[in-house]
């Protein structure tokens, strides 16, 4: 005969639910008579059933066995609530449990308190076996055969008691084994309790009944979207990561053996050697070989990959989201330049003369005169209105490297390497003039006459070396002002004051009575020395510096002092000797500075291309910064009077004109505005442009000297 397959898991269950739902009338109407109990003590309640030969449908009691046996037809557990799957928790607040089949509410009828149950417990014995069926809002009483069920399925026993899982599981035996599986013996904590365990058990309990450890507190209602078909995860995640960019693949200029076209002639040769690394396009230059086991080694094989390791460790990459924005909307309402005026636009007059780099330029209080410097060792005194050169003053062999001119008297101070010179050129003013220009006729006596006054002796050459002698005999370095004699004295010299390193930037005091020399090689007290001219001394402000300073200008009406270190603007207080506010730019390397005649903002020029605007009530950080520069920026100026304009000079050879209008309300910003770029008045000399600006006292004119040996006046 063949053998039938054994049911599986689900066959077993479903043939114990038949069962349990025809022993459940069975068990009622047999409720007065118990069935005999068997040797074990087991109650024989699947005799009946299991013992016959006939199969249950699925859902069917044996009662209704017999003449429809065949049928097809079943009836499901029974389901009174028809609302699916839904937590009952939606319905604690409501009279019903939700909607049987004809659509009408289930109430809820079984609901008792706890009281109702203890008494309940009381009367009736059996009251534990009673099992409330929340969602069809009905009590179902376990039978004997339910229970049996139960204590079988804890147990891990099959629900039917007669099923084999295994019927036709062939028993296979070897006679010819000698080794037994496992010959190891069990070891004693498998079988006996640990103490150790039973202890912490103990100790876990007594801290619970304390209350020293508390429970966990529930969870919150789980809240999600009823009508939505895909399950969103609660937590979003951020954007993916962006990859790294890739490097350019080589083309034909990086081959072994390029073309032609791409290899360099004499002259691109030279100018590739001469430009900076910033500027070459390519940072190698094509070479041409045979073969390939010719190719020598790359030199900046090294250089080049540590740059990429560099921009792939430090370089953020962020996902930016575009926005459909107007960019007109965001830019604020700045007035035309057209209405601005009038700024300089063009070149009016042309002072040549000069034959190497125009290192700076000053002009005289009343704008007649314009005082030059350059590396061709002269300075020379222009007229303004038609470009004459009036007068002219030759240091051999030295480089004179700053000028300035008096705000007070036609006094200049001239820089020569490590030299400052006083000079009186003997351009006098007529009184008339004066008095035409606004000036008042009652002055105090002029500088000319008290230096005059006070000029010492000519020492004779002996009298020199004996000063010399004397000096070398002392360690310590004092600032001497000595007279010139010979021709120096007889052009209009007064002082000559030596400086332990070479000067680069001369300012005046607005009263004219003080004079601050910058030498940024110097040692770090001696790099800003300010000049007394009435008193003829020298004093040094600064004790220890830890920065290099670049640049130094005094405040037009406080007692201030602005200096300019490579980083950082600080400002001091000369009266009471102390730092009043640092500034700090975020520049590399600052390389100029101009105050605003109200004193409230500054200017500073980098060279890292970059023009800074600081307002000093705003903070210490700039109030704008300005990118309009390709190169370094050389010189920033102020217009001092009249007319609400600053400029800014740079090494591409080209010098910007900005409106900056200063309001007096406090609250308001200032307003700046980009006016006017003048290019095309000087050449690019060994990647030097326009080293130095100045502005007319009194008109929107505006002159620049470059490394071309060019003095330009743009009006």
């Amino acid at each position: 005969e063949e053998q039938e397959e054994p049911p599986s898991d689900a066959e077993s269950v479903e043939n114990a639910r038949d069962a349990v739902n025809a022993l459940d009338s069975r068990a009622k109407a047999e409720s007065d008579s118990e069935p005999e109990s068997d040797a074990s003590g087991l109650k024989p309640l699947f005799a009946d059933v299991m013992n016959d030969d006939t199969e249950l449908p699925i859902g069917r009691r044996p009662e209704d066995l017999g003449s429809d046996v065949s049928s097809d037809d079943s009836e499901d557990e029974f389901t009174r609530n028809r609302i699916g799957n839904v937590p009952l928790w939606w319905y604690d607040n409501k009279d019903h449990i939700g909607y049987d089949l004809e659509g009408k509410k289930v109430m809820k009828t079984i609901q008792k308190s706890e009281i109702d149950k203890l008494l309940q417990a009381a009367d009736d014995p059996d009251s534990w076996r009673i099992i409330q069926d929340f969602k069809n809002d009905r009590e179902v009483r376990l039978t004997d055969t339910d229970l049996e069920l139960i204590r079988r399925i804890r147990m891990g026993h099959y629900p039917n008691p007669s099923f084999e899982p295994y019927p036709d599981l062939p028993i296979v035996e070897h006679p010819d084994r000698i080794h037994p599986v496992n010959g190891a013996t069990s070891s004693k904590k498998r079988f006996v309790p640990s103490k150790t365990e039973g202890r912490m058990l103990q100790r876990l309990m007594m801290m619970l009944r304390l209350g020293k450890i508390k429970p966990p507190k529930p969870p919150p209602p789980e809240v999600f979207d009823l009508w939505s078909d895909d399950k969103q995860d609660s937590k979003k995640k951020g954007p993916a990561p962006l990859p790294a960019p890739k490097m350019p693949n080589p083309g034909h200029a990086e081959s072994y053996n390029p073309p032609e076209e791409y290899l360099f002639d004499e002259k691109e040769k030279a100018e590739w050697l001469e430009q900076d690394d910033s500027q070459r396009k390519q940072d190698f230059m094509p070479q041409k070989h045979s073969c390939l086991r010719h190719v020598p080694n790359y030199d900046n094989l090294l250089v080049e990959r540590f740059k990429r390791c560099l921009d792939l460790y430090l370089v953020p990459r962020a996902l930016k989201m575009r926005y459909n924005v107007d960019p007109e909307s965001i830019l604020p309402q700045l007035p035309s330049p057209a209405e601005l005026r009038p700024f300089p636009t063009d070149i009016s007059v042309e002072y040549v003369g000069h034959t190497g780099r125009v290192r700076s330029l000053s002009v005289n209080r009343t704008g007649e005169w314009l005082a030059t410097t350059s590396e061709d060792g002269t300075l020379r005194i222009w007229e303004v209105a038609t470009g004459r050169s009036f007068r002219e003053y030759k240091f051999e062999g030295s480089t004179v490297c700053g000028v300035a001119w008096n705000p007070v008297e036609d006094i200049i101070a001239v820089g020569v390497e490590e030299e400052l010179f006083i000079l009186d050129p003997g351009l006098t003013v007529d009184r008339e003039e004066e008095e035409q220009g606004g000036e008042t006729a009652d002055r105090p006596p002029t500088l000319r006459e008290i230096l005059g006054a006070k000029l010492p002796e000519v020492n004779t050459d002996e009298e020199d070396e004996a000063q010399k002698a004397k000096d070398t005999k002392k360690p310590k370095f004092t600032f001497q002002w000595k007279r010139p004699h010979g021709n120096l004295l007889n052009q209009g010299f007064r002082f000559r004051i030596k400086h332990t390193a070479g000067i680069k930037q001369i300012a005046w005091h607005h009263k004219g009575n003080y004079l601050s020399v910058v030498c940024p090689k110097a040692s770090p007290t001696r790099q800003c020395v300010i000049h007394a001219l009435r008193k003829q001394l020298s004093l040094t402000p600064f004790k220890r510096m830890k920065s290099a300073i670049q640049c130094a200008k005094f405040h037009p009406s406080k007692p201030l002092l602005f200096v300019a270190t490579m980083r950082l603007v600080r400002i001091f207080d000369l009266q009471e000797q102390k730092l009043v506010k640092t500034l700090k730019s975020g520049a590399t390397w600052i390389g100029s500075l101009d105050v605003h005649p109200s004193g409230d903002h500054i200017i500073v020029g980098s060279y890292d291309r970059r023009l800074l605007w600081f307002d000093l009530e705003l903070g210490n950080t700039p109030f704008k910064i300005f990118r309009y520069h390709t190169r370094a920026v050389r010189e920033v100026a102020y217009q001092k009077k009249g007319y609400p304009l600053f400029a800014s000079a740079s090494d591409d050879g080209a010098v910007h004109i900005w409106h900056g209008k200063i309001f007096d309300d406090l609250v308001t910003n200032p307003t700046v505005v980009p006016l006017k770029k003048l290019s095309g008045g000087h050449k690019l000399v060994e990647n030097l442009g326009v080293l130095c600006c100045e502005w007319h006292p009194t008109q929107p004119w505006v002159f620049t000297g470059g490394a071309d040996g060019r003095i330009n006046l743009w009006s």
